[in-house]
């Protein structure tokens, strides 16, 4: 079964942010992490519950869903594998 990824950019103005998502393995929470493009940023571990109310509330706030160009590395933030994570480990622990 496929993971959930979700990936976002707001460059408008001065910013210059990304917001990305991804379903953990056991498929019950995803991890979001969020900061400046090229930073680590910060993380959070949210349910899966609410991965439409996080995605909607990043369109409403601006930012334009870039899954498609981040899937095939066409963005300034790499796509990461969390495969290996263990459950208490983010992507901050790579």
């Amino acid at each position: 079964m496929a993971k959930n990824v979700a990936y976002f950019e707001d460059t408008s103005g001065s910013s210059n942010k990304f917001y990305l998502m991804v379903e953990d393995t056991g498929n019950a929470t995803f991890t979001a992490t969020w900061g400046a493009i090229g930073t680590v940023g910060s993380s959070k571990v949210y349910p899966m519950s609410k991965w439409n109310s996080v995605f909607n509330t990043r369109i409403r706030h601006g930012y334009v869903n870039m899954t498609q160009a981040y899937l095939a590395g066409q963005t300034k933030t790499k796509p990461v594998s969390y495969t290996h994570l263990r459950a208490h480990e983010t992507s901050q622990d790579l």
